[in-house]
């Protein structure tokens, strides 16, 4: 949270991802993320301690909670059972041929 030129408060988002070795999919969530007005000024923590990542609006590739209604999307459980759409797998083949 930072205080505005007026006095008030204003909540500062903040995106939470792993620590250590980085990887495409948390990079690339983040710089999406980032791309969006809501989080364009975010904050990224990286962290793997829950106590850390508690607090973040949104979480990604790490957690172990795939709950899109709580901002917490991590792909590393067995639960997770989202795949790809047909249209971005035709598009994703068209690309490769």
């Amino acid at each position: 949270m930072s205080a505005s030129g007026d006095g008030t408060s204003v909540h500062r988002k903040v995106i939470g991802t792993h620590s250590g070795t980085f990887h495409c999919d948390e990079a690339l969530a983040c710089f999406m993320l980032k791309k969006l007005p809501e989080y364009a000024n975010a904050e990224i923590v990286r962290s793997r301690d829950p106590a850390v990542l508690d607090p973040c609006d949104i979480v990604v590739d790490v957690g172990g909670e795939y709950n899109p209604s709580k901002h917490r999307y991590d792909h590393h459980q067995r639960s997770f059972s989202e795949t790809i759409t047909p249209f971005a797998r035709e598009t994703l083949a068209d690309q490769t041929e």
